[in-house]
């Protein structure tokens, strides 16, 4: 999980640098969409290794449901950094 967390943060350090923004439109949407991907990719770890609350034999959904709607976010766009604020 470590390795996505400094590919995400890799990627996002290189596309604030005068390099990513020289480069053509079809380039930089290509890296936004890997960018995109490999946070599916880290929320997926997270959620294959969630400790949900268990009462009366039931799990409680409130992470699974936050992180699913986290992932959604993220793929339609409107998050596109490693940062997610509580808003």
């Amino acid at each position: 999980m470590q390795n996505i967390q400094h590919q995400i943060n890799d990627l996002t350090a290189f596309m604030l640098t005068e390099v990513f923004a020289e480069l053509d439109d079809a380039m930089k949407a290509v890296l936004e969409r890997k960018k995109v991907e490999l946070c599916g990719n880290y929320f997926l770890q997270i959620a294959g290794n969630l400790n949900r609350n268990k009462k009366k034999g039931c799990y409680a959904p409130h992470k699974a449901v936050m992180i699913m709607a986290v992932m959604e976010l993220v793929k339609t766009g409107h998050i596109t950094t490693n940062v997610v604020h509580l808003d």
